[in-house]
C-alpha cells in the first residue's frame, strides 16, 4: 500500500485507525510481521521485520520527518484510582539457541546521529 508520488504538490497520506466505544475497549492496531518456518537444517530464515521510518527532506532549511509513539493517557480523574499512563515498551529479540556464545539475544539501542553543529 503506498500513495503514489507527487511532483508540485503534497504526496499522499495513509491513515490506519480503528473506531471509538463510549462504554467498552477502543480497537487495537496490531502491525504483525510474518514468522519463518523451515523443516531443513540446510536452511536458516530471519522472521520478518517491522521498519519504521520516516521521510527525509531534501529542501533547504527542512527536517527529516519524525517517528513518535507514545503510551496512552489515563484521562479519568478520581483521587481513589484516577487513569494510569501506558507504557512504551521496546525490547530487543530474544536468543533460543544452544550456543551461550553465538545464539545471543539483540540489545537495545538508542542512538542518536551527530550533527555537524552539535556541541557535544
Amino acid at each position: 500500500m503506498d500513495t503514489g508520488e507527487a511532483n508540485e504538490d503534497d504526496a499522499g497520506r495513509v491513515k490506519i485507525g480503528t473506531g471509538w466505544s463510549e462504554n467498552g475497549r477502543g480497537g487495537n492496531i496490531d502491525l504483525l510481521a510474518g514468522n519463518s518456518k523451515s523443516k531443513s537444517y540446510r536452511k536458516s530464515f530471519d522472521g520478518a521485520d517491522i521498519n519504521l521510518r520516516a521521510g527525509d527532506s531534501e529542501t533547504r532549511g527542512g527536517t527529516g520527518g519524525s517517528v513518535r509513539m507514545s503510551g496512552g493517557s489515563g484521562h479519568f480523574e478520581d483521587r481513589r484510582d484516577g487513569g494510569n499512563g501506558g507504557s512504551v515498551e521496546l525490547y530487543g529479540g530474544r536468543g533460543s539457541g544452544l550456543n551461550k556464545i553465538t545464539d545471543v539475544g539483540k540489545r537495545f539501542y538508542l542512538c542518536m546521529k551527530r550533527s555537524p553543529k552539535s556541541s557535544f
